[in-house]
């Protein structure tokens, strides 16, 4: 039995081998189909008998002796076809030669997949690598107004001291008031005036200690306030530094993603 009857017998079999949807034909020397089974989903429109096209794989094939690979395109057949010839050679002479025509819509496909998962990856990159840029310029931003509110702290604590030497006169001056009151109600009727004086001099001072106090109240609120944001300020500065870090691994692992879809499309031109 010869190499192409042989082929004939299995070109059902051939058909099988192929994972995608395909279709097999054999041709003797002058181009002439001896056989043919057509794919699952397409047909190639030819007959058995009849002359393959002189510009096609198979007719290439049987000229040059070598194997041809070539890409059909839609418009031929109404679907995207693969065609691999192979020459058929008995006792070192060619004979003949055998081809396989493999849909590419499965490969197109997977293309399609890869190219859109690439776009998708790089625009998610690209707003990843946006997102931890503005998380470390919001870590940036947050140190200056830590230090702010931390100057304020500090200018709070330095009124500590004026307000206990106003605090100090305002003794003093109370303490002033009552020895003159005292020496005023000795001097009797000549030191009536020197009373009211003395009087109103106290209640100065009396005044000036209570608006001491409610100022201590006030700018000891302020402080406690004030060291509340700064708490909030070190949380939030802490959880941008990590926002960042983390949006910077998301990144790197898009564009490994990336990187394997082109890999992807790569393999899909293979198929």
């Amino acid at each position: 039995m010869d190499t192409i009857t042989i082929l004939k017998s299995q070109a059902e079999l051939l058909k099988k081998l192929n994972p995608l949807d395909c279709a097999v034909m054999i041709v003797n020397i002058d181009g002439i189909i001896l056989q043919y089974i057509k794919g699952e989903k397409f047909d190639l429109n030819t007959a058995i008998n009849s002359k393959v096209s002189e510009s096609g794989a198979l007719v290439k094939c049987l000229r040059t002796g070598k194997k041809v690979t070539t890409n059909l395109p839609e418009e031929l057949y109404g679907i995207s076809i693969k065609v691999i010839a192979m020459p058929i050679f008995e006792n070192n002479k060619l004979v003949g030669a055998v081809a396989t025509c493999t849909t590419l819509k499965a490969q197109e496909t997977l293309q399609n997949v890869s190219q859109n998962i690439a776009a998708t990856s790089e625009e998610i990159t690209a707003t990843s690598e946006e997102v931890a840029s503005s998380a470390i310029s919001l870590s940036e931003n947050l140190v200056n107004l830590k230090d702010k509110v931390q100057d304020v702290v500090n200018e709070i604590k330095g009124t500590d001291e004026i307000l206990n030497f106003i605090n100090s006169i305002s003794s003093n001056t109370n303490l002033l008031g009552l020895n003159a009151a005292i020496e005023a109600a000795r001097a009797g009727e000549h030191g009536r005036g020197f009373t009211v004086v003395a009087n109103e001099i106290r209640k100065m001072a009396d005044n000036s200690s209570n608006s001491i106090k409610d100022i201590k109240d006030i700018l000891n609120r302020i402080q406690e306030k004030s060291s509340a944001i700064l708490r909030v300020i070190n949380e939030t500065s802490i959880l941008g530094e990590q926002q960042s870090i983390s949006t910077k691994e998301i990144a790197s692992a898009i564009q490994g993603l990336t990187s394997s879809a082109m890999n992807l499309e790569e393999i899909s031109k293979i198929i």
